[in-house]
């Protein structure tokens, strides 16, 4: 697995701020055209919304982002695969994502959890569930609701130890809805499907121990590019440093530094491909 991230720098760069300002005016507006569901390629918004001039000196420049115009209140689509709702009160976001494990066989591997939610081809077998929603998506619709994001986790060296530091960012509260084998309604939180690889005992995280630390972003092909739209990370479990949502407890995905412990619950996670809802709603929501 890889080594840890050093702790990620708190800066967000002007022109990636302005793309997510702008998939939040489009969404709330009817906006432009976006890429189909499961198109890799980035997202590419027109829009009128002003730049920041590049100053001749190293000094950062942060662009004024407008508060977008109030939208419609109740469910709505926002971008492919998710939803958001802006009411008063209990206002949120969903996702729709899917079950990639199969754990039907007794005799079956383990499934060590690194990841709670990832995109396609990226971290689906250390992974509870794979996520049909684009990261960034996700984050420009939780910026309608009005959260600001924070930082994810990391880990700095401090007197030859490797300390964590905890993801910074609103917290979020996290419920699972699907249909069970029988068409039932389901509603489950994350720690319902997780357990102990060593004491079988649950995973302790309440509902609301997740923070929107807004990933990170990159520069790619001389382009800054929002980090997980491209590892995936949508939704973590350990730190890698770049979720979108975080647990809101530092620990690394390094074997080598943290024995792994928890796996996927046999007896709780829905069969191989069942469709669930993911649905983040601000702490203090419903």
């Amino acid at each position: 697995m890889p080594s840890p991230p050093p702790h990620p720098s708190p800066h967000r760069f002007a022109t990636t701020v302005a793309l997510l300002a702008a998939l939040v005016l489009g969404a709330c507006s009817g906006g432009p055209e976006r890429n189909p569901p499961g198109d890799s390629t980035p997202v590419v918004v027109e829009d009128d919304t002003p730049r920041v001039q590049e100053p001749e000196t190293d000094q950062v420049v942060e662009p004024v982002v407008e508060a977008p115009e109030p939208g419609p209140v109740g469910l709505v689509e926002f971008a492919p695969h998710v939803r958001l709702n802006r009411a008063e009160r209990g206002g949120y976001v969903e996702f729709d994502a899917f079950v990639p494990l199969d754990l039907s066989d007794p005799g079956s591997d383990i499934v060590f959890l690194e990841v709670i939610a990832c995109i396609s081809d990226t971290k689906e077998h250390e992974a509870l569930l794979v996520s049909l929603a684009r990261p960034s998506h996700v984050h420009a619709a939780l910026l309608v609701l009005g959260l600001e994001p924070g930082e994810p986790g990391g880990f700095d060296f401090v007197d030859r130890r490797l300390v964590p530091i905890d993801p910074k960012g609103p917290n979020v509260r996290i419920s699972l809805r699907y249909a069970d084998e029988n068409k039932k309604p389901v509603e489950a939180g994350i720690a319902d499907w997780i357990v102990s690889a060593r004491s079988g005992d649950r995973f302790g995280a309440a509902d609301d121990a997740w923070r929107f630390s807004g990933s990170a972003f990159v520069t790619r092909q001389g382009e800054e590019r929002y980090s997980a739209d491209y590892d995936g990370l949508l939704i973590g479990l350990a730190t890698f440093g770049t979720e979108t949502i975080a647990y809101e407890t530092t620990f690394s995905p390094d074997s080598q530094l943290a024995q792994p412990e928890w796996i996927a619950d046999r007896d709780a996670v829905p069969p191989f491909g069942t469709e669930v809802v993911v649905r983040l709603s601000p702490v203090g929501g419903g």
